[in-house]
């Protein structure tokens, strides 16, 4: 069984595209289940103002709403549209703090949902970085010139099969 996703409160649409992606995802694990059971299940993980949202459309609807319907009520409601505009200020901001694997971890997970071009991030990890830490670059076989390579290296794969999806 898989954990459920936190619940959502419906104060911060800043929350909602990542909530929103974990609900989907765990009912695509589910794929027997039925609209009501979705919508339902829907229910359990709201709190504060989403809830109320919820039980307003439900008494409004009862039975006679789908979870298409549902789904796509509930995103035109709260899904942030600037969110991948906030993370991308999120990346501009990081800094490397001594640690150049806690970097690119936080980096990377930033940047799968912000999407950034290539050449963008890497302008973003030039501004990050020490200029003492980017002159090893250029030193054969140090470790954060072979960090930086992979993760190059990767993240410009990752930019390729986005560009084939």
């Amino acid at each position: 069984m898989m954990e459920n996703p936190k619940k959502f409160d419906g104060k911060s649409s800043s929350a909602f595209n990542q909530w929103w992606e974990s609900v989907t995802m765990n009912l695509g694990f589910y794929p027997e289940t039925v609209d009501r059971q979705k919508i339902a299940w829907a229910r359990t993980l709201l709190t504060d103002t989403a809830l109320v949202w919820h039980l307003h459309r439900y008494r409004k609807l009862r039975k006679n709403d789908t979870w298409a319907n549902y789904s796509a009520a509930i995103q035109t409601k709260y899904r942030n549209e600037r969110e991948a505009a906030d993370i991308q200020l999120k990346l501009g901001q990081l800094k490397y703090q001594g640690s150049i694997r806690a970097y690119l971890i936080e980096f990377r997970a930033l940047n799968n949902f912000a999407q950034a071009t290539w050449e963008a991030l890497w302008e973003k990890v030039e501004l990050a970085m020490p200029d003492a830490l980017l002159d090893m670059r250029f030193v054969k076989d140090c470790p954060i010139t072979v960090s930086l390579r992979i993760f190059t290296q990767a993240e410009r794969e990752r930019e390729r099969e986005r560009d084939y999806v």
